[in-house]
């Protein structure tokens, strides 16, 4: 599963197997459930109440931003995951 709003999903995962596309708001523990990755931005909420008794052995967020993240249930449930953390340091030093 996907969020709609990660530029290139169509190009970047069809490889991989079915895609299902929602917008991030509408991402919920229903159609979790059976998904083997998840790939979101901030505004899905990744935590206990959402992947419990889930499939997902995989998140991966398209912001460099933590805060919408549980690391500690994901490495808890042994849920790999990685981020874009770091992605816009360049930016950011270059604007400061």
């Amino acid at each position: 599963m996907v969020d709609d709003a990660v530029w290139g999903y169509e190009k970047i995962f069809t490889e991989f197997g079915d895609i299902l596309a929602l917008p991030g708001r509408n991402i919920n523990r229903n159609n979790v459930l059976d998904c083997d990755v998840l790939i979101i931005r901030s505004r899905t909420k990744i935590n206990e109440a959402l992947l419990n008794d889930s499939n997902v052995s995989f998140v991966g967020s398209t912001v460099a931003g933590l805060d919408h993240v549980d690391q500690h249930y994901l490495q808890k449930n042994k849920i790999k995951f990685t981020s874009a953390q770091g992605c816009n340091a360049n930016a950011v030093a270059e604007y400061v």
